[in-house]
């Protein structure tokens, strides 16, 4: 099985809108799966008037990375397609090497694409990644949010504008279809040694992994798609009436003692996703032990996915788990902090790490202490200008503002 330019158009055309001649990049680390990606999304691209630049981002983990981007470089030159290598430069954290890595990709190409006003950002992804996605997710307890794998839509995975699109326009397409198009246009592609490495969990779902259970696995997510699907019509609903978002980051949720275990499940996780500024939902079996215990007379509190939840009459309050918001970082208009809040005005100098000062009328103190403060040096010199948050006048630098901005919004 191989494809051609029409079933690649068939694939597209669900996807849309797209301008009249559409731009899009396309993350390409080289592989077979984005190689092919980026010579399908170019004919597609240039037989409506428009254009692809790739995407390359050399991580510096491997001795090789520079040369192998440098390669990659010099085919899309040859090919007439427009290319950029973003390099993730500074130190390397040495654990949690993959989860990083990924985010500074996403970051970098999210950047690129910003920078020149590209709306469309497609990813290689195909059947066996999404199998696979499913398998790891039934093994760590998701729901069905989980289970439904990744869409072939959707927004951005980190914090900050919600542009440009993700899309994944190969999930339904096999790796050996994606290889067989290669060999067919004589076309060569890199084998990353870390795809056989089964020190990671999804290199040992794969090489555990056949045909038929992949296939398996994909049924599973087309019925959790179906279900979440129903999921999110009641959700919705539910949220809107039960739950208080503050915008100074925290939330007073009531939910009802016998709502459907599932759809209070989705709700808890919708909410600490929302105040924990999560990109990814904590562990399933984590979030059914904090379930058993909320509704407990004897509950006096707890923590998951970055976040505090206390109790109080008939609802309980979700805080972002102040001793966590420890991110220091030079001020830069437009910037994110801790993964919730967007700042943006004139303070050039400055630091913005954890708030420390005086009381705010309305706001309890641990998320007084989880805000975005101001710093000059070891000074706090107060907080930016909050809509909806009464900050006293003695506390506020005016001209610079911070806005709630999650990356999980509550309500879409």
């Amino acid at each position: 099985m191989s494809l051609s330019d029409d079933d690649f158009a068939r694939l597209m055309a669900p996807l849309g809108p797209f301008e009249t001649a559409p731009r899009l990049a396309v993350a390409l680390s080289g592989g077979a799966d984005s190689m092919a990606l980026v010579l399908l999304a170019d004919a597609w691209a240039r037989a409506r008037g428009g254009m692809v630049l790739a995407l390359t981002v050399d991580h510096g983990l491997r001795a090789d990375s520079a040369a192998e981007a440098a390669g990659v470089a010099a085919r899309m030159a040859a090919l007439g397609i427009a290319h950029e290598t973003l390099v993730w430069s500074g130190e390397k954290p040495r654990r949690g090497v993959q989860m990083r890595a990924r985010e500074a990709r996403y970051e970098l190409m999210l950047g690129a694409c910003r920078a020149r006003g590209i709306l469309h950002l497609l990813v290689g992804h195909h059947a066996g990644d999404q199998a696979e996605t499913v398998a790891i997710r039934a093994e760590r307890g998701s729901g069905t949010a989980g289970l439904q794998g990744m869409t072939a839509i959707s927004p951005p995975p980190l914090p900050g504008p919600r542009w440009p699109r993700l899309l994944r326009p190969l999930l339904t397409v096999p790796k050996v279809a994606l290889e067989a198009y290669l060999r067919a246009r004589g076309e060569d592609w890199i084998e990353d040694p870390s795809n056989h490495n089964p020190a990671y969990a999804r290199v040992r779902v794969r090489q555990g992994m056949d045909e038929v259970e992949a296939a398996r696995w994909r049924v599973a997510a087309d019925a959790a798609r179906e279900a979440a699907t129903l999921e999110a019509r009641d959700l919705g609903p539910l949220l809107v009436r039960d739950v208080v978002l503050h915008p100074a980051g925290f939330a007073q949720l009531a939910a009802p003692p016998f709502l459907d275990p599932e759809l209070r499940r989705a709700a808890w996780q919708a909410v600490l996703m929302t105040v924990g500024g999560l990109t990814y939902p904590p562990r399933g079996e984590d979030l059914d032990r904090l379930m058993a215990r909320v509704t407990r007379l004897d509950f006096r509190g707890a923590t998951l996915g970055g976040c505090r939840i206390e109790t109080g009459v008939g609802r309980w309050r979700v805080l972002r788990e102040e001793a966590l918001a420890d991110e220091q970082t030079a001020f830069q208009d437009g910037m994110m902090w801790d993964g919730r809040f967007r700042l943006s005005g004139d303070a050039e100098g400055l630091v913005v790490r954890r708030f420390a000062g005086g009381d705010i009328p309305g706001l309890p103190a641990a998320v007084r202490r989880s805000l975005p403060g101001l710093w000059d040096g070891d000074r706090c010199l107060g907080l930016p200008v909050m809509d909806g948050v009464a900050i006293p006048e003695n506390l506020l630098r005016r001209g610079i503002f911070a806005c709630f901005q999650p990356a999980r919004a509550l309500f879409y």
